[in-house]
C-alpha cells in the first residue's frame, strides 16, 4: 500500500440535466483538503445547461476532467468510460446530485492507510444516517451476505481500479447497476464497512431511473425480464450452493410472471425449469407457459408495481 498521502483517488460522476446540483456536487470535491484526486464528470448528453457549469468549474482547476457524449446513452455506459479514463488507485462513483461531506477524502485516505488489504471499502450515505440495519462499528461483509440479502441499499463504493479489469458494467442496461456490482463483490469476496458517513445525498427526484423501474409499459418490463434473466445465468449457482435456494426461487417467480406478462415462452421454459425441485409450482407456471394468458399477467405486473410504488412514499 502507498504512503500516507500517496494514494490517488479518481472521483467519477455521470451527470444528465443536472444544472441545479452540478456545481455543488464539483465544489464539494474541488474543496476538498486532500486533494490527491481527479474528478471525471461524464456529460451523457444533457440538453439544459449541465455541460457549460461543468466548463465553467474546469476553468479554475486541472483535477476535472471532462468527457461529453452527444446523446444520453444511460449510467452504466457513463460509468465505464469515467473508469476507462480514470488514474487512480481507488475510484469513488459519486452521484451527480450528491455531495462530499467536509473531509471525505481524508477519512477515506486514513481508513486505507490504516486498514490495508481490502480491494473494497464502504462508507455511509447520509440518507442511512439512523438505519439501524448498518453496523455501528467497522464490519467485513462477505459477498455471501450480499446474495441472503443480509446487506442491502445504497453505501459510497470506494473500490481498487483493478476491480475493474474485465468487468465493466453492463451498457446493454441503462440501470441495473446490481448486475455488474454482484460480479464485482463475488470477485473482492470481502469489503470492509466503515460506519463514516462521507456522501451527503438528495433523494426525491422523479427522473429516467424512477420511471424505468415502473412497470407500466411493455419496454420497461421487457429491460426488467431481461436483467432477471441475466441476473439468474450468471448468479443462480452462487445461491444454490450457499444454500440459498430459496432466495433464488423468489427470483424466479418474479421472472417467470414478467415473462407471462410479455409472452416470453422459449426464455420462461428455462426459468421454468429451474424449479426442479417445486414440482407443484413447476407444474403450475409450466401450464400457464403454454396458454396464452399474456393480457391477463400484463395487467397483474403492472397493477402489482403501481402497489409497490405507493407503498415506498
Amino acid at each position: 500500500m502507498k504512503s500516507n498521502n500517496s494514494i490517488q483517488f479518481s472521483i467519477i460522476t455521470p451527470v444528465y440535466n443536472r444544472a441545479d446540483c452540478i456545481s455543488r456536487c464539483i465544489d464539494s470535491v474541488m474543496g476538498q483538503a486532500y486533494q490527491n484526486f481527479e474528478h471525471i464528470v461524464i456529460d451523457d448528453g444533457s440538453v439544459d445547461n449541465t455541460l457549460d457549469m461543468i466548463k465553467r468549474a474546469s476553468l479554475t482547476t486541472d483535477k476535472l476532467k471532462i468527457i461529453t457524449y452527444p446523446s444520453n446513452k444511460g449510467v452504466n455506459f457513463a460509468r465505464n468510460r469515467g473508469i476507462e479514463k480514470a488514474h487512480g488507485d481507488f475510484i469513488i462513483f459519486l452521484d451527480s446530485d450528491d455531495w462530499l461531506s467536509e473531509d471525505a477524502l481524508i477519512q477515506i485516505n486514513n481508513t486505507i492507510t490504516r486498514n490495508p488489504g481490502y480491494l473494497h471499502y464502504l462508507f455511509g450515505v447520509s440518507d442511512r444516517i439512523n438505519d439501524k440495519s448498518l453496523p455501528k462499528t467497522i464490519k467485513e461483509f462477505q459477498y455471501k451476505d450480499w446474495l441472503a440479502g443480509n446487506v442491502t441499499g445504497d453505501f459510497a463504493h470506494v473500490i481498487q481500479k483493478t476491480c475493474f479489469k474485465d468487468m465493466m458494467f453492463i451498457e446493454q442496461f441503462r440501470v441495473y447497476e446490481s448486475l455488474n456490482w454482484y460480479r464485482v463483490l463475488r470477485k473482492n469476496q470481502k469489503q470492509l464497512f466503515v460506519p463514516i458517513f462521507i456522501f451527503n445525498r438528495e433523494r426525491g427526484r422523479t427522473d429516467s431511473v424512477t420511471r424505468e423501474s415502473l412497470l407500466d409499459n411493455k419496454i420497461s418490463m421487457q429491460n426488467t425480464y431481461n436483467f432477471l434473466y441475466q441476473f439468474t445465468e450468471w448468479y443462480k449457482d452462487d445461491f444454490i450452493n450457499f444454500n440459498l435456494s430459496k432466495l433464488l426461487i423468489v427470483r424466479l417467480k418474479v421472472a417467470i410472471i414478467i415473462g407471462l406478462a410479455l409472452g416470453e415462452r422459449n426464455r420462461n421454459k428455462y426459468l421454468i425449469d429451474l424449479l426442479s425441485q417445486r414440482v407443484i409450482l413447476k407444474t403450475v407456471f409450466g401450464i400457464f407457459n403454454q396458454l396464452s394468458l399474456k393480457p391477463i399477467f400484463f395487467w397483474i405486473v403492472k397493477a402489482k408495481s403501481y402497489f409497490n410504488q405507493l407503498t415506498k412514499k
